[in-house]
């Protein structure tokens, strides 16, 4: 007799860490799937915004390096007609020059518009420089 009731209470105890068990895995399941979902979620937002970013930055770069070409600088303009198709050394060196003349330009007229074209357009070479260091 206890034989018999030791094996039903054995046979309850494994039934009940089994379901137990399957409960939790259930659980977890479930929580792994609702951040799946979250994390497509986020991914088709991220996907929407570097859809965007990259329309800004065709803009930016078709039409701010017109606005910085200049007749006595044909280094420069070589760069820019040819940028974002630039080498490292050669966006490092467009760099340099950008800045040279945004800082020459900010000490004459700190109001310029051009101030801005140049900001965005070093902001860019940033940007292609760390995309580059990714790969």
């Amino acid at each position: 007799m206890v034989s018999i009731g030791a094996l039903i209470v054995s046979i309850l105890g494994y039934t009940y860490q089994h379901y137990r068990s399957e409960a939790k895995q259930n659980e977890r399941l479930a929580k792994l799937e609702e951040r799946t979902k979250e994390l497509v979620g986020a991914s088709e937002r991220l996907a929407k915004i570097e859809t965007k970013m990259d329309l800004l930055w065709q803009a930016v770069e078709k039409n701010i390096t017109r606005m910085l070409h200049s007749p006595t600088h044909l280094r420069k303009d070589g760069l820019l007609d040819r940028f974002p198709d630039l080498s490292t050394p050669e966006l490092k060196e467009l760099e340099e020059i950008l800045r040279k003349e945004q800082e020459s330009l900010e000490r004459k007229n700190p109001h310029n518009f051009k101030l801005l074209a140049y900001a965005l357009l070093i902001g860019r070479i940033h940007i292609l420089q760390l995309e580059r260091n990714e790969k």
